[in-house]
């Protein structure tokens, strides 16, 4: 856990932990987005110019200041007085009190109150993390999100061009008398479904590409929906690799490295600190002035200097409701420890499970079923054509190879959202390698 002895040091610290070079001079000179993106250059964009990125940033050095409020010293008051009087005897007689006041601690509560400030700062720095590694997942999920589109777009163009072929067979065999004004007709209507299935399509992939380019990098004017995002492709692929994990250290590790249970803990030792700080309110307070006092009278002059100290006296309540408070917020601290544990735990256990389940399925029908399937669409044309088969044949084969490629997108895209939500889990943020695999 980092320990911070002066408030001066916090955005140096926040800007280490993080990691993230956030180059501000990029958002004043932001380039264009590629039409061909990399996920590696989309990470690049999204740390250079997401603004929810930057605010999670700032918000954590702004609360890493405040912790430190309650720890500075305090601050001398000055004070300065001239009374003046006109004695019988005539000419003035004045009194000049110049004075400075300075508020004192018990060093021990001092120590305390650096020391909750210090746990605190780290805690605001420990959610930073965990704001980083969820706009991270997000980022991953919305390239995942064009890739799914464009392979499902791929899927229907294929589907629909191979209705498109069967239509134009269909009206030479109908010329022909080989089938009749129904089968016709129901080819037409075959287009015309898939046709709007391949529209639909169309616009989540749209879509899709719009959404990433407004997280990358917020544009406030219209064209920007005319221009980048309307071509915007990736050129990664949904991938599947099989990975060797171990449930217990993966756990382990997400134990030792999620921000939300470092921050929880750093913060239950920021509540003991503060209940140590709020006990020394129980003794008087203190403060010490010193100053120059002088007086006037007439033919006199008699300089001087005064020096005092103020005790406050906790007669009424001995300030015991600061006291409960501190021990109350101690308590609940150590309990919010636990709850962050269990969920962090959990969020392992649903996300290791789930890609397992992906893993299975993949495996266990990629062989036997996925293989082939556009040979099968290229050999119920031809068939079709020969007069060999049907037309529920025909529509049969063309759903089936339709239906097959898009259970495999489908898969594939929710196997890598899985294994983005495992890492997430183990507070993988955007500097970070995967732990799912060895490094190289």
């Amino acid at each position: 856990m980092l320990r911070h002895k002066h408030p001066g040091l916090l955005l140096r610290l926040v800007l280490t932990f993080a990691a993230i070079g956030v180059a501000t001079s990029a958002l004043a000179q932001a380039p264009d987005l590629p039409q061909r993106l990399s996920f590696e250059e989309a990470r690049q964009i999204f740390l250079e110019r997401n603004p929810d990125l930057k605010a999670a940033r700032y918000r954590a050095e702004q609360h890493g200041h405040e912790a430190w409020i309650p720890a500075l010293w305090p601050n001398p008051s000055f004070s300065m007085q001239r009374n003046q009087t006109s004695p019988p005897g005539g000419g003035i007689s004045s009194e000049n009190t110049l004075a400075l006041e300075q508020p004192l601690r018990y060093p021990g509560e001092h120590a305390a109150l650096r020391r909750t400030a210090a746990s605190r700062t780290d805690a605001s720095i420990q959610m930073f993390s965990e704001e980083a590694a969820d706009l991270f997942e997000e980022l991953r999920r919305r390239y995942a999100a064009i890739v799914t589109a464009e392979s499902r777009s791929a899927a229907h163009e294929r589907a629909t061009a191979a209705i498109r072929r069967a239509v134009e067979i269909g009206d030479v065999r109908y010329q022909e008398g080989d089938i009749s004004s129904f089968e016709r007709a129901r080819l037409h209507i075959a287009l015309a479904t898939y046709e709007d299935a391949l529209e639909g399509a169309r616009k989540d992939r749209r879509d899709a590409r719009i959404e990433l380019a407004y997280f990358l990098s917020p544009d406030p004017h219209a064209e920007h929906h005319a221009m980048e995002e309307a071509q915007l492709s990736a050129t990664d692929s949904l991938v599947f690799k099989q990975l060797v994990l171990d449930y217990d250290q993966l756990v382990a590790h997400a134990l030792d490295r999620r921000g939300l249970l470092t921050a929880t803990e750093a913060e239950v030792a920021a509540s003991e600190h503060q209940l140590r700080a709020a006990r020394y309110a129980r003794l008087p307070n203190l403060s010490v002035t010193a100053g120059y006092r002088g007086e006037t009278r007439p033919g006199i002059l008699a300089p001087g200097f005064t020096i005092g100290l103020s005790v406050g006296l906790p007669v009424w309540h001995q300030n015991q409701p600061h006291i409960r408070a501190a021990t109350a917020a101690a308590s609940a601290a150590s309990y919010e420890m636990a709850e962050a544990r269990r969920r962090v735990e959990l969020d392992v256990h649903d996300a290791y499970e789930r890609l397992r389940s992906y893993e299975r399925r993949i495996v266990r029908i990629s062989d036997d079923i996925l293989v082939g399937s556009d040979r099968l669409l290229e050999d119920a044309l031809y068939v079709y054509e020969e007069g060999e088969i049907g037309l529920v044949e025909l529509l049969d084969a063309v759903e089936a190879t339709r239906t097959a490629q898009l259970l495999q997108t489908d898969l594939l895209a929710q196997y890598n959202l899985s294994r983005y939500a495992l890492e997430r889990s183990l507070g993988v943020d955007p500097t970070d390698a995967s732990p799912l695999e060895p490094a190289d």
